[in-house]
């Protein structure tokens, strides 16, 4: 749908939501949609709708019957209930294998020092290849915390 089509006061409450949906969409393009009657009255989604009209980006709409429209607002407007994630596994993930492969082994700091450059490094998951190196870890780790009290 064209987004000149959308009505709505664009200083109406939500200014801060619009505000986030705005930036996503200049990042992104339109990548949401809203649920409208035939009609045009829209039952959920207004505050993306309003954001693309602020952008003039079009609106992706899905339609449903006008005689729909009361049944679907009340499954829009449901507690979807309470979130808990107990019964997942917790694994936990040492942040350094997100990362590119040369880092977390001090590469770059060894490199700036051959330059001369005076430069410490602390990695609190030091690694060698696909392996933590624990020991390489303290005995870093010790070693700058030394240096810098």
């Amino acid at each position: 749908m064209p987004c000149a089509l959308v009505n709505g006061n664009p200083r109406a409450a939500g200014g801060p939501l619009r505000h986030t949906i705005c930036g996503l969409l200049t990042l992104y393009g339109p990548w949401g949609g809203i649920v409208a009657t035939k009609s045009g009255k829209c039952l959920s989604g207004a505050q993306y709708a309003l954001s693309c009209k602020l952008v003039n980006l079009p609106v992706r709409v899905y339609y449903v019957e006008d005689t729909a429209a009361m049944q679907v607002r009340a499954i829009f407007q449901k507690q979807y209930g309470t979130f808990s994630y107990e019964h997942l596994p917790k694994t936990t993930y040492a942040q350094t294998f997100a990362q590119m492969y040369r880092c977390d082994q001090g590469d770059y700091v060894r490199l700036l020092q051959k330059q001369g450059v005076r430069i410490w490094s602390v990695e609190f998951f030091y690694r060698i290849g696909s392996y933590l190196n624990t020991v390489g870890t303290q005995a870093l780790g010790a070693d700058t915390v030394t240096r810098w009290c």
